[in-house]
């Protein structure tokens, strides 16, 4: 990752307590480097994948992108698929649970439909025999991003307060 070194800089190997607004800039950086890795290819694989670091499906594999058969061939490897039609093939393991319009919850699957010429398209994670994604969960580096700004607000407003009352208390 790029920005790693720009944290190596930062840390030079001593132990660092950072604060939240340091924490939060670090994610930043990380996020940056995650949209590169993520959307360098056009054509998302198995290979692009592992050799990307990122550790799971979800952190590198998003609902729309184009894969190739190998990535599909992955899932129906691991676990024999829900649904598997010469068009569409949904991972063997739900994903999740999620409401439907009923609101009752069923589980997701990861679904690809076929584009031809040995390409999908990775729809998300849609109930059974369907195509829609059901999931809308942030990735991982943007719930994280939410916690470090609620974080350094929180800092903030507490040194605010620590400021605040220090003038005050010069005042007497």
């Amino acid at each position: 990752m790029t920005n790693f070194y720009k944290l190596q800089e930062v840390l030079n190997g001593d132990d660092v307590k950072l604060t939240a607004q340091q924490r939060l800039e670090i994610l930043e950086a990380v996020r940056e480097d995650w949209r590169r890795i993520t959307h360098q290819h056009s054509v998302k694989t198995y290979e692009g994948w592992q050799e990307s670091g990122l550790p799971s499906f979800e952190d590198y594999f998003f609902p729309g992108d184009k894969v190739d058969d190998d990535m599909v061939q992955y899932f129906v490897d691991s676990v024999p698929p829900v649904l598997m039609l010469s068009f569409c093939t949904q991972a063997g393991e739900p994903y999740s649970m999620e409401f439907d319009e009923k609101g009752v919850k069923r589980p997701t699957f990861a679904t690809f439909h076929d584009l031809g010429g040995g390409y999908w398209q990775f729809d998300g994670y849609c109930f059974y025999k369907e195509n829609t994604n059901r999931c809308t969960r942030k990735p991982r580096i943007e719930e994280l991003i939410d916690g470090a700004k609620r974080e350094a607000e929180k800092e903030l407003i507490n040194e605010d307060k620590r400021c605040h009352y220090s003038e005050s208390e010069g005042l007497r």
